[in-house]
């Protein structure tokens, strides 16, 4: 009896009636080198909207979380060939599930985006190896993010050797690029290795976000423009549109710092601040496993999908991106393969077996009729993908996994060279029995391609995907892709009746 009211008295207390009668409990949480956002299981995490729009720092935030149903981990990350679960996901059980979209989507207006990647990371790993350019790499990537959410920033997407930060505004998101220019001799100094620099863009928009079980990934114009702002960057300015500072009332914080005006973009010059000597936490991170493996590494891409968010509308845009990215995750299970990450209308891949990869890829594409049909803009959808094999380095932990290194660079790389519809593969793959036998087999051409940050030319191939045999059968994925499109709609259709999204 005196269990059954302490029991009795803790439902009340619980009770939602009475959360206003009790202090909210403080949530830590973590942002990895992978992504940020990730939230225990059997709780949902707080609207990114409310707190991007109403408060500073998210880092100062005490979260409101509503339950959840608990989701079996054999159903939350099983593929859907009831295969076994893939090696690199057997410890990544703690995940949790984002259920329904309509608790994961919001629409995000007038925010600040902060694009910083590492410059030279390919030259990194050819001088210092994997292991040690990944350590040196990852030291400075951790200054970068301690410096964001400082200034109220958070992680929305990791993209190898770089990160995407959303702001409250984009005079954070401005202050935190000079903050980051002006403390890169200070943190040179502190970091062993190789003196490194960053790409660093700022700009502002409207961005979709989609809160995941992963994590967090958005979408949207304003975040492709801002990394391509990052491309112009020289590795030790901030670049920027000259109209958004105006617009943004950050013209002030321009004043004193030297600045070269190019078009429509401004790059300014931070002077180096020698007074910063702030420690930086570098490779310590909460429960992490790092170890070199051989993976093959797959990347596809949406050609020229960019314009899309502003040619044909957010809406039908981002449905036809969750349908793709959907798509993908299908093929690639079925071939035994892992979905690392979504940027986007980018995706990345990882397979133990580079044989399986070239199957998954020839699949991708040969199966496209399929999300044509399903997505809204599927007739101007166009893939790309590149594969390549070699050791990376796989890091894991709580929150998710990821891999490093120039077999990861390569595969970008190379994704980047297709001509979209084909398939262009490194001809390492072919250091694998079963793969070379696929590549011999397959129809193509052999080509000699120079690649941004490897020094000598790659020999690859490009490969017609309909040249490669596989044995699977995709009946019923338009109708799985279909209903993905009408549940985005109708979330998006939600937020909209909420006013969040026009």
């Amino acid at each position: 009896m005196k269990g059954f009211l302490s029991l009795l008295l803790l439902f009340l207390i619980s009770a939602p009636g009475n959360a206003s009668r009790r202090a909210p409990v403080p949530v830590r949480g973590r942002i990895s080198t992978l992504t940020s956002g990730a939230t225990p299981v059997g709780v949902a995490a707080p609207s990114l909207s409310a707190i991007l729009t109403e408060f500073g720092s998210l880092s100062q935030i005490t979260p409101v979380f509503h339950l959840m149903p608990t989701v079996s981990p054999s159903l939350r990350r099983a593929p859907v060939n009831g295969a076994d679960v893939h090696p690199d996901r057997r410890r990544n059980f703690s995940l949790p599930v984002t259920v329904g979209l309509e608790n994961g989507l919001d629409e995000l207006r007038g925010v600040g985006i902060l694009a910083v990647d590492l410059k030279d990371s390919t030259r990194l790993y050819r001088e210092e190896g994997v292991q040690r350019g990944y350590e040196t790499g990852q030291a400075y990537l951790q200054f970068a993010g301690q410096t964001a959410r400082k200034h109220g920033g958070r992680i929305v997407r990791h993209m190898g050797d770089g990160y995407l930060f959303l702001f409250p505004d984009v005079a954070r998101a401005f202050d935190a690029g000079i903050e980051v220019q002006s403390s890169m001799q200070s943190v040179r100094d502190l970091v062993p290795g190789r003196d490194l620099a960053f790409h660093v863009s700022v700009h502002r928009g409207r961005v979709i976000v989609h809160r995941r079980g992963e994590g967090l990934d958005a979408y949207g114009q304003s975040l492709e423009q801002a990394l391509s702002y990052s491309d112009r960057s020289d590795g030790d300015d901030v670049v920027l549109d000259k109209n958004v500072a105006k617009a943004a009332g950050i013209q002030r914080r321009l004043k004193g710092l030297p600045q070269m005006k190019e078009g429509g973009l401004v790059r300014v010059f931070p002077a180096l601040d020698p007074e910063f000597r702030k420690p930086i936490p570098g490779l310590q991170r909460e429960m992490t496993l790092d170890r070199i493996v051989t993976r093959a590494t797959m990347f596809a891409f949406l050609k020229d999908w960019a314009s899309t968010y502003d040619d044909f509308g957010r809406r039908n845009s981002y449905a036809s991106i969750r349908a793709y990215q959907d798509y993908v995750r299908r093929i690639v299970s079925n071939n035994g393969g892992l979905v690392v990450k979504t940027e986007g209308e980018g995706v990345m891949m990882s397979f133990i077996s580079p044989a399986d990869a070239l199957r998954a890829a020839a699949e991708i594409q040969r199966e496209l009729e399929a999300l044509k049909r399903a997505a809204p803009l599927g007739d101007r959808m166009e893939i790309q993908i590149g594969v390549s094999y070699g050791r990376v380095v796989r890091e894991q932990t709580l929150d998710g996994i990821d891999f490093f290194g120039n077999t990861v660079n390569a595969a970008a790389r190379l994704m980047k060279r297709s001509r979209g519809g084909d398939i262009v593969v490194s001809r390492r793959l072919a250091l694998d029995a079963e793969a070379a036998r696929i590549i011999q087999e397959a129809s193509g051409e052999k080509a000699l391609l120079t690649l941004k940050g490897f020094g000598a030319p790659v020999n690859s191939f490009r490969i017609e995907p309909e040249s490669i045999k596989t044995e699977r059968s995709y009946e019923g994925l338009y109708e799985r892709l279909a209903k993905s499109v009408r549940d985005t709609l109708k979330a998006i259709a939600r937020l909209r009746e909420r006013g969040d999204y026009d």
